[in-house]
């Protein structure tokens, strides 16, 4: 099984001491997405490997009961009697290590707010509920809760498990599962590598959703349409597919436009929430509008929440998606996978990386120059490009270390930049000529003394030089081609780097 994250482990430890000292109820506060299944499996792993009960999983939608199953291959023979599971309670549909649910003596319960199934439990079976609720009513009315881990803990603690993107997820997964008519949030499985991260069963057909976290409050346009895009293309293969009638929503984290709301709409028959519509349908649940208020990277105060709607935008004329194409984003990592490392390869490494900058900021610059040369031939840099300042990460160098251009240097070495290379990347930079700023690229990245020499450099003479490797290059490319900011990325390694950094 995949390797518990220390809160899971917690919160099943928590259950298996709770049930071992004689509760027949107990409850587990868990947000939208945080592992519900991962907690749940393993307190069936103990609970039937020890012989302590007969354990009836109560699953949660398809990928819950496929969850449940490969449990029940991993268990010894003898271990297997103790396991089974099904949709609801009571069920003569139960499968597993027993058929009848009479025979279960411990009830785990992947959402304990659906408690219409096991309102009827009887006296000394006992029940454990997992709810991202504050209050949770029927069965599990006045249940003590063992274990409790919030959606601000998650943010907290966002540095481990948890992503801005993966937090945003969570909480447009609880917004989306909490609106009228929807039954079952789940993920998706389709050929497409990007575009939707799940989708919502629901009386009017299938909500395929895909989230888009931002740092900058206004969203750049172009990326909207490029998520817009794809996610039509999901949403189209899956009609095609199927024949159900799929909805697409667009949930972003930032600002967008009714105009620019409109071209996704006709475009691509895709609707768009931003930070307003969700603030509206988050309002239902305080601990989801308290997350998006505290997740988001601009103040939300004077944002007037707004409804918006999905249906109106008609899912039986959407069009097949076109033939799988090879992103561009994808190429270049191709022929960066495919460059080897080398004095020998200088040349095809440093066209690569200008190919890799130019696609992913191009917008960002308003001059790119190669291999220039200072006026007094002393320095050669291998790309230097000055700023519009569009984006947070560009703004930000601008701002605060008054830097208009940009150095870019790419080191195709088969070891790790040494720190000589900082000092020689340093000589590059010049404040009064508005460039303090480089980054370098290389295959493996900085080495230790190379890491302290580049916090000297910043710490001495304010110049601020960043290393990335080849899968920072990649992850970025990635995000480009889902149509994500990749200078998000860059802003999330320079606030690492300030935050670590000593006196």
């Amino acid at each position: 099984m995949r390797k518990l994250m220390p809160f899971q482990e917690n919160a099943a430890t928590a259950v298996v001491q709770a049930l071992e000292q004689g509760e027949e109820r107990v409850l587990v506060s868990l947000p939208v997405g945080a592992g519900v299944s991962a907690v749940v499996c393993e307190v069936a792993r103990r609970m039937a490997e020890g012989g302590k009960a007969r354990v009836l999983v109560l699953y949660d939608g398809a990928k819950h009961r496929e969850l449940i199953k490969g449990v029940f291959s991993s268990l010894r023979t003898e271990a297997r009697a103790h396991l089974a599971w099904a949709s609801s309670y009571p069920s003569e549909l139960v499968q597993g290590g027993f058929s009848d649910y009479r025979s279960a003596d411990l009830l785990l319960c992947m959402n304990a707010a659906r408690t219409e199934s096991v309102r009827s439990i009887p006296h000394g079976v006992r029940a454990v509920g997992i709810t991202h609720l504050h209050e949770t009513k029927g069965a599990f009315a006045d249940t003590p809760c063992v274990f409790r881990y919030s959606l601000e803990e998650c943010i907290r603690d966002g540095e481990g498990p948890f992503s801005t993107g993966r937090l945003f997820e969570m909480l447009c997964e609880g917004i989306v599962g909490s609106l009228d008519g929807v039954k079952e949030v789940s993920p998706v499985s389709s050929p497409y590598d990007f575009g939707c991260d799940f989708v919502a069963e629901t009386e009017r057909g299938r909500l395929y959703v895909e989230c888009k976290a931002f740092r900058d409050r206004h969203v750049p346009q172009d990326m909207l349409l490029r998520g817009a895009e794809l996610l039509s293309q999901q949403c189209g293969w899956h009609k095609e597919k199927d024949g159900r009638a799929a909805h697409g929503l667009l949930a972003v984290l930032g600002h967008v436009s009714a105009a620019q709301k409109s071209a996704a709409k006709d475009r691509f028959n895709v609707a768009v929430w931003d930070i307003s519509n969700l603030l509206y349908y988050a309002a239902k649940d305080a601990s989801l509008s308290k997350g998006l208020m505290e997740l988001a990277p601009f103040p939300v105060t004077g944002i007037e929440p707004t409804p918006a709607s999905v249906w109106d935008i008609s899912a039986e004329d959407r069009a097949a998606p076109p033939e799988r194409t090879v992103p561009e984003g994808e190429k270049l990592i191709e022929r960066l996978v495919a460059c080897k490392s080398g004095a020998r390869h200088f040349s095809q490494y440093e066209e690569i990386c200008a190919d890799a900058i130019g696609y992913l900021f191009r917008t960002e610059f308003l001059k790119i120059k190669t291999q220039h040369t200072t006026k007094d031939k002393l320095f050669r840099m291998d790309m230097i490009c000055s700023l519009k300042g569009t984006s947070e990460f560009w703004k930000l160098l601008i701002r605060h270390y008054n830097s208009r251009f940009v150095v870019f240097e790419f080191k195709n070495f088969s070891q790790k930049v040494d720190q000589n290379f900082i000092y020689t990347t340093e000589k590059y930079l010049f404040g009064a000529a508005l460039r303090s700023v480089a980054v370098i690229l290389s295959r493996k990245g900085f080495s230790a003394h190379a890491a302290d020499a580049a916090d000297g450099c910043l710490k001495e003479s304010g110049k601020l030089i960043l290393g990335l490797n080849d899968d920072d290059l990649i992850a970025m490319l990635r995000k480009k081609d889902a149509g994500e900011e990749p200078a998000d990325y860059l802003l999330d390694v320079l606030e690492e780097r300030l935050m670590s950094i000593g006196k």
